[in-house]
């Protein structure tokens, strides 16, 4: 048995002499990989290339994700550019999805020697969705307290910059801000600022501004109006004002109306 084993070791020895004779410099091809960075929007394609310097007999090139070997086959999600190609081994991954980001690596391996590409480092973005409430909604009373909220929403990667904004970016604000892991892998958050209406804030502007490497800041905004303490700015902004304004305005013309008719049957009837 011994004697076996020790016969198919130099076998196989003879066969990688063999091959290296027919390719004397192939542990010396290197591998070419690019981009070094890369960012992609949910649903794209994402191409990765990877060339061998010259082309080696019976090439053995496997694409890793981190460690993890990825499939290139026609029953793969992921398949090569040109399977044909002796040199070229670059690859397309279509409709990518958050759990495709990652570091990627071109591997060649010959005579038990493995030699990888730099790797690419393959990022995937999704751009939040900002919006913002104020309640109870301007104009307010002096004195109530005004809750204004900001939801940042269904963004990815988690890494962003939130800040609170009054009066045009001229006075900083702090608040607590709580985030949220979606079902989907993305992350959301929310922020609230509870405001007292006084007459030294009323026309204020409170912004949320938001930095995420997907797309330019965001910024939104919302304006606090407070009516006077008299109430006198409430009662000409509602319509049951301007209702009951019409109504004695007809009933006095009613009246008048009356009077007239009442003057006329008189004269008529001495």
């Amino acid at each position: 048995m011994a004697a076996f084993n020790s016969s198919l070791w130099l076998i196989r020895l003879f066969l990688q002499l063999h091959l290296f004779l027919q390719t004397p410099d192939a542990t010396l091809v290197k591998v070419k990989q690019e981009p070094k960075f890369l960012s992609a929007s949910l649903g794209e394609s994402v191409t990765l290339h990877c060339q061998l310097t010259r082309a080696i007999v019976h090439p053995t090139v496997t694409w890793y994700k981190e460690s993890q070997a990825l499939g290139t086959g026609t029953d793969s999600r992921v398949r090569r550019l040109h399977p044909d190609s002796q040199t070229d081994f670059s690859i397309l991954i279509p409709n990518i999805e958050l759990q495709d980001a990652g570091t990627y690596y071109c591997t060649k391996e010959i005579f038990g020697m493995k030699r990888k590409g730099k790797g690419s480092v393959v990022s995937v973005v999704v751009p939040p969705k900002v919006w913002l409430k104020m309640d109870p909604p301007s104009p307010v009373q002096v004195n109530d307290t005004v809750t204004v909220t900001c939801y940042v929403e269904g963004f990815y990667p988690r890494y962003i910059i939130f800040n609170w904004l009054k009066d045009r970016e001229k006075t900083p604000l702090e608040a607590p801000v709580f985030e949220i892991l979606n079902q989907d892998g993305t992350f959301s958050l929310r922020s609230s600022l509870e405001v007292t209406a006084t007459k030294q804030n009323s026309s204020s502007v409170f912004t949320c501004r938001v930095v995420h490497n997907s797309q330019p800041p965001i910024s939104k905004s919302a304006v606090l109006k407070v009516l006077s303490s008299t109430g006198e700015g409430h009662l000409f902004s509602s319509s049951a004002f301007w209702i009951g304004f019409i109504l004695n305005k007809v009933i006095a013309a009613f009246l008048l109306l009356c009077l007239f008719l009442r003057k006329q049957h008189g004269k008529m009837n001495p």
